[in-house]
């Protein structure tokens, strides 16, 4: 008898020390309260964390800020894509709550346009509420009328190409390079031989705008002079044409031709000038300077390259 007696006090004494009412684990006070406010009476009558995942809601149905508290009471995480909206049907950013409660990636193509009906760069919110390119040949105008460089908003809404020939001016009346912009609004070429000239009587490098309002090719060998008296290369001007510099003045530095671009195809290019200074000073040294090996055999030789020109292959 006296065992059983020491048996109910142990138990009475270990019950008596359990979790304190209000407490974690303990029984709920009165009301079905806690002691905290991440404390929440549960179903069993004892106080229990709440508001993180997974856990118990906590008062009034809340949760902790990023978790929503669903139909089950437990808390769910909230705003990331394919989970529950968040209260105020909000989202992480770049996320969208859908009809189904749902968060949903948003601003891409194909995807829902995100809150007010905006998009990612180079994307345009549609009529169904979907992201698409914009700003290309055939796509959407995107926000504010506007298209990707060389391409202009059409009153139909669409980008289509421009600043090209028999194409739309591109924004501001311009036009790429070699074209102008006519009072049509379409551009038209000009800047080269027989063209008429671009806008401000310009033209293409190497061309000049004649009397008639056509460009005309200038500052290579034997042609006009182009605007300030330059000429192309290793040339020089005289009389308003474009000369041998050597023939201009026969002492002139040979270190002038390395200011002309590589190649043979144009008499202002390097390999002519280093022939004709070994033709004119007899300096069969300067052959050695030209790449092309056809060439550097004509000039060793002491053939005169005004004899000479490059035919062009085509293949």
């Amino acid at each position: 008898m006296r065992e059983v007696l020491i048996s109910v006090v142990v138990l009475t004494l270990l019950v008596g020390c359990g979790p304190e009412p209000g407490y974690e684990d303990g029984r709920c006070l009165e009301g079905d309260t806690c002691a905290w406010d991440d404390l929440v009476c549960g179903p069993d009558g004892r106080c229990h964390q709440c508001g993180w995942s997974d856990q118990l809601c906590c008062e009034g149905n809340t949760c902790q800020e990023g978790y929503v508290c669903g139909s089950d009471g437990t808390c769910h995480q909230c705003g990331w894509n394919d989970s529950l909206c968040c209260e105020g049907n909000a989202c992480r950013e770049g996320h969208v709550c859908g009809s189904d409660g749902m968060c949903h990636q948003c601003g891409w193509d194909g995807k829902p346009c995100c809150e007010d009906n905006t998009c990612q760069e180079g994307l345009v919110c549609g009529s169904n509420g979907l992201c698409h390119l914009c700003g290309f040949a055939d796509f959407p105008c995107c926000e504010g009328n506007t298209c990707q460089e060389r391409y202009v908003c059409g009153s139909d809404g669409t980008c289509h190409s421009c600043g090209f020939a028999a194409a739309p001016c591109c924004d501001g009346d311009t036009c790429q390079e070699g074209y102008g912009c006519g009072s049509d609004g379409v551009c038209y070429a000009c800047g080269r031989v027989g063209l008429p000239c671009c806008e401000e009587n310009t033209c293409l490098e190497w061309h000049s705008c004649g009397a008639d309002g056509t460009c005309e090719s200038c500052g290579r060998l034997r042609e006009t002079c182009c605007a300030e008296e330059s000429c192309k290369g290793w040339l020089a001007c005289l009389n308003g044409e474009c000369a041998n510099s050597f023939k201009v003045d026969p002492v002139a530095d040979a270190s002038i031709c390395e200011r002309a671009e590589k190649g043979n195809s144009d008499r202002s290019q390097r390999d002519w000038c280093y022939w004709y200074v070994a033709y004119l000073r007899g300096d069969a040294a300067a052959c050695e300077r030209i790449e092309w090996d056809e060439m550097r055999k004509k000039c060793v030789e002491g053939k005169d390259p005004d004899d000479y020109y490059v035919l062009p292959t085509v293949r």
